[in-house]
């Protein structure tokens, strides 16, 4: 419902809602290009977390492996 997705939203921090603004519909990125366009403003590793927090909570996919992984809506 309308009404659930507000709220997980709601709970996203700041930097995560950043990360989702970067994508989409049908748009693919790598971890790279995630990282170069939030300029490094967050470390490799806490984007690594809140990326795998975004596919927990259903926001983002990945598919691939290891350095292939690209992330999308």
């Amino acid at each position: 419902s309308q009404r659930a997705e507000q709220k997980i939203h709601q709970d996203l921090l700041e930097r995560q809602k950043a990360i989702l603004s970067l994508f989409q519909p049908g748009k693919q990125l790598s971890f790279r290009e995630i990282f170069k366009d939030l300029s490094g403003s967050i470390p490799e590793r806490t984007l690594r977390y809140d990326l795998a927090i975004l596919r927990d909570k259903k926001l983002l996919s990945s598919k691939g492996k290891g350095r292939a992984i690209v992330w999308h809506l």
